[in-house]
Parts: C-alpha cells; structure tokens; sequence
C-alpha cells in the first residue's frame, strides 16, 4: 500500500508535459514522406504553405519544410539565405552530420545571429528520405530558449521517421 502511496505521489511531481504523448504528424500532408513525433504542448500545426511549425509557449520555435534544393549541403545553403535575409551579424557554426535510429541522416549547421539588439540561436538540419526530396528543420530563439529546449528540438529530429511505404522503397533502391 505504501508503494502506490509513495508512486501516486511521484506521478505528481512529473510535469504534465513530461507524461504527455507526443502528436504524431505525417509531412508533407500532400504527399506524406515521413513521420515526425512534436508534444502537444508546442503547438504543432502545418499552415497553408505546407510548412509544418510547432513551438511552446515561449519565444521559439520550429519549422519543417520542404526546399528546392538536390542535396542536403544545398539544402542547409538554401535555408541560411534565408536565415541571412532575416537576420543580422549571422555566425556560422561547423557542419556535423548524423544518422538517427531511423536510419535518416542528417546534415546540421549551428548559428548565431541578430534579431534587431536581440541575440538568437538557430539550428538547419537537412536531410531526404527518398535520396530526391529534400527538407530543412529550422530552429531558432533566444540563447535561454536554445539552452532550455534544445532537448526537444532533438527528440523532435530523431524522431523523424520514414513511412512504412518509404522504408521499402529507399531499402530496394538501396539493394540495386
């Protein structure tokens, strides 16, 4: 009986956010590619331009999207024009590159800039699922927001899944 005290207990102690199950969206809604795991609690929509955006109660927030470009170092390129025609005093970071458990690699590019006088952090990460179409991930807010969310903005890209349909595609051209 003490246990289930002591657990109930503990189960208040957990933030809502924690226990939450994230929303499950597929993207890009036309012609869904993939699957991509974003809380509840950051808003997750996917507007008329077919971009999906999602962002907590705070100055931050992400955007998923599909880009022109055929590669992915293109697609971060593509992505920090236009980081670099809204912002100020734009700082690169090194390109780093990693493949999630969902076998998705991804092309990242840390970066720091201007708002007006107000300091921002930013992240592109690029990556395809089917080696044709590309997307970016844009990340950007303040240093704090960066620092207090940046463990989302992870779990949101390894989450990024290929559907089922895509797998065996990718997976058969892979084998030819």
């Amino acid at each position: 009986m003490k246990f289930v005290a002591i657990a109930a207990f503990l189960l208040l102690l957990v933030p809502a956010s924690a226990m939450a199950e994230p929303k499950i969206l597929t993207f890009p809604e036309a012609k869904p590619q993939f699957s991509v795991a974003i809380d509840d609690s950051w808003a997750p929509t996917i507007t008329s331009d077919g971009i999906l955006s999602a962002h907590p109660d705070a100055p931050f927030a992400i955007s998923v999207f599909p880009v022109g470009a055929t590669t992915a170092p293109g697609a971060v390129e593509e992505t920090l024009a236009a980081v670099r025609g809204r912002f100020t005093d734009v700082q690169l970071g090194k390109l780093d590159s990693f493949t999630s458990k969902n076998r998705v690699k991804f092309l990242e590019r840390h970066v720091t800039a201007m708002d007006k006088d107000s300091p921002r952090e930013a992240l592109i990460a690029a990556f395809t699922i089917d080696g044709k179409a590309y997307y970016a991930l844009f990340q950007a807010g303040t240093p704090k927001g960066t620092k207090t969310y940046s463990g989302d903005v992870t779990a949101i890209l390894k989450s990024i899944a290929p559907l089922a349909s895509n797998a065996r595609k990718a997976g058969a051209e892979r084998g030819r």
